[in-house]
C-alpha cells in the first residue's frame, strides 16, 4: 500500500469518526451525510485506488465543511436579524452568556431557549439574570418551566406569538434542527422574566 493511499485511508477514518461523533450528538442531515461521503470514500480507497486519493478527500471534506459552516452562517444571520436579547447568568462553573429571541406576552418578557444542563437548572431554579434588551441591562428573576411541561395551548400560543413577531425568519429554526441537528444534551425551557 502506497505511502500517500495510507495518508488518504487516514483522513476518511478521522472524517467518518468526527462526522459519526457529531451525528451521534446532533443528528442532523449534515452529519450523516459527512458519515456517508466518509463510508463511499473509504469504498473507493480500498476498491479503486489512485494517485489522486488524497486530493479527493480533502475536497470532500472541505466541501462538507463548507457546508456546514454556510448553513450556520444562514442560520446565525437570519436569527439576528431579528430582536434578540442577551442572558447572563452566573454559574458555579463560570459566567454563561446567551443571545435568543424574545417575545411579549402581557407585562412580561419570554423566551424559548435550548439551554445547556447546567444552565437550564440554574434558570429552572430562579437564578437571578442579567438581561440585556434594546442596549438596557437589567436584572430579572426567571421563571423557567420544561417544554415538556407546558400544556399544548400554551405551546401554540407560544408558537404563534413567535410566528407574528419574527414570520419568515422561523424557517431558520427548521434548517438548524434538520440539517445541523440538535445537541442531545439540551434542555428545552420556556422562560418567563419579572423585573
Amino acid at each position: 500500500m502506497q505511502r500517500r493511499n495510507r495518508l488518504a485511508i487516514g483522513f476518511a477514518v478521522a472524517f467518518v469518526l468526527g462526522t459519526g461523533l457529531l451525528a451521534a450528538d446532533r443528528g442532523g442531515v449534515l452529519a450523516w451525510t459527512g458519515v456517508l461521503v466518509g463510508v463511499v470514500l473509504l469504498v473507493k480507497l480500498f476498491a479503486l485506488p489512485s494517485r489522486w486519493d488524497v486530493r479527493v478527500c480533502l475536497t470532500a471534506m472541505l466541501l462538507w465543511g463548507v457546508a456546514w459552516a454556510g448553513t450556520l452562517y444562514y442560520v446565525r444571520s437570519t436569527w439576528e436579524s431579528g430582536e434578540v436579547v442577551e442572558l447572563v447568568i452566573d454559574l458555579p462553573s463560570g459566567t454563561h452568556a446567551a443571545r435568543v429571541w424574545v417575545l411579549d406576552s402581557g407585562d412580561t418578557s419570554l423566551i424559548y431557549y435550548d439551554a445547556p444542563p447546567a444552565v437550564a437548572d440554574a434558570l429552572l431554579s430562579g437564578r437571578p439574570v442579567r438581561f440585556t434588551r434594546g442596549g438596557v441591562m437589567s436584572v430579572r428573576q426567571p421563571q423557567a418551566r420544561r417544554v415538556a411541561e407546558v400544556s399544548a395551548q400554551e405551546a401554540n400560543a407560544i408558537f404563534a406569538l413567535m410566528t407574528d413577531k419574527y414570520g419568515d425568519r422561523n424557517a431558520a429554526t427548521d434548517v438548524y434542527y434538520a440539517f445541523l441537528g440538535r445537541s442531545r444534551s439540551r434542555v428545552p425551557i420556556v422562560v418567563r422574566f419579572i423585573e
